[in-house]
This record gives C-alpha cells, sequence and structure tokens, in this order.
C-alpha cells in the first residue's frame, strides 16, 4: 500500500504564506539503504520541470516529479530538501526529514527460490545458480550474490568444496569444476552452500545465511 504524504512549509525567502507540498513514498517516513526508493514530487503552484531534491549522504536520480533516492547510511535523520528552478537561481522551497534504515526483511537465498528442505534433482540442475531478495519487501530490489562456497557431500562424505566469486553474480555454469559437480549430483546428496556474500554493497547486512538442501528424485 502507497501512502500520501501531505505537509506544510514555509517558503524559505520568508513569506508567511504556507507551501504545500505532496510527496508520495511507500513507507511514511522510511527510506533504505541500498534500496532504489522511488519518491513523486509535486509542489503547488510549481510545474514538476522545476522542481528538484537534494540530500546529503544519499544519491538522487530521476526528475519531473518522479524521483530514485538511495541513502549510503542508516540513520535516524536524513532532511531532503525541496528545490526550485527559476530564471534567477535556485531556491530552497522547504523539506522533508525521513529516517534511513537497513531494509525490515532478512535478505534470503535460495536456488531457484529454494532455501532448506528436500529440492528434486532436475530442479537443481536447471538453476544457473544462488538467488537472493529482500523477502516480503514492497520495492523492487536485486541481490547479486558475488561470493559463495558450494559443497556437495554423500553419505556423510565431501565430494566437491569450492569457493566462487564472481561480481556479476555466482552462476554454476561460470565454473566448469562446479557444473560438473552440479550435474553429477544423485538422490540423497547434500548441497551446501554457504559464506555468501552480496551485491549492491552497504552498510547494512553484507552475508547471507546459508542455503541446506537434500536432493531427492
Amino acid at each position: 500500500m502507497k501512502y500520501l504524504i501531505v505537509f506544510y512549509l514555509l517558503l524559505v525567502a520568508g513569506s508567511a504564506t504556507a507551501q504545500t507540498i505532496a510527496m508520495q513514498l511507500d513507507r511514511m517516513d522510511v527510506i533504505y539503504v541500498g534500496i532504489d526508493n522511488p519518491i513523486t514530487l509535486a509542489v503547488e503552484g510549481y510545474s514538476n520541470d522545476s522542481i528538484f531534491l537534494t540530500a546529503r549522504n544519499c544519491t538522487i536520480t530521476g526528475g519531473k516529479g518522479h524521483f530514485i533516492i538511495n541513502p549510503t547510511l542508516p540513520t535516524t535523520y536524513i532532511p531532503v530538501d525541496v528545490m526550485l528552478k527559476t530564471d534567477t537561481g535556485i531556491r530552497k522551497l522547504g523539506y522533508r526529514t525521513f529516517r534511513a534504515k537497513c531494509p525490515e526483511a532478512t535478505a534470503g537465498v535460495g536456488i531457484m527460490g529454494k532455501r532448506a528442505g528436500k529440492i528434486s534433482l532436475s530442479y537443481v540442475r536447471k538453476a544457473i545458480g544462488p538467488t537472493a531478495w529482500y523477502e516480503g519487501f514492497e520495492y523492487d530490489s536485486h541481490i547479486i550474490i558475488t561470493k559463495a562456497t558450494i559443497v556437495i557431500s554423500r553419505n556423510n562424505e565431501v565430494l566437491f568444496d569450492k569457493t566462487l566469486h564472481n561480481g556479476g553474480g555466482v552462476r554454476f555454469a561460470d565454473d566448469e569444476e562446479t557444473k560438473n559437480a552440479i550435474q553429477s549430483l544423485q538422490p540423497g546428496d547434500h548441497l551446501l552452500l554457504d559464506n555468501m556474500t552480496y551485491s549492491p554493497s552497504t552498510n547494512c547486512h553484507s552475508s547471507l545465511q546459508q542455503i541446506n538442501l537434500i536432493i531427492v528424485e
């Protein structure tokens, strides 16, 4: 559910007239580190072409009333300034404060969405590699697993143990040994993926819980 935030503030020029600014955000006063937070902005009496946002320790892109804000640090106070472009220069109309938080949902990982328990052999063989997401998070967010240790065991004996690194995302097929090991899995084998790290790197979480699977027909 989206909420419409409407707040009132005085023009910086010293006018006693309240200026209405409407800002739409997925959470009332929270933006999330490492995630693109969409904001829709409208200021009474001004065109969308003439207004924009600025904030410290944030990356802000977009325009014409639609912006993406991405804070770099978790903090309890981020003033987001509403700015106006005029023929004579730029002036501040006001600001809105937000909290910047790490994503509330715990990051989850899994091969094709599976994290623990039994998984079919054909399912694993079709998998590109481990994937990750913010569970239950409303924003579109993409996490790339950049490192993972893959362990395959059979009858309590380790058959394969290798750590993969890939800034573009760990994929089984990119490493010949790993590809062959995955294709050689048998029912009853134990597949473990551990020591996983992900990108984009933030000042929040940097590692993920392990994937622990038992192969079945």
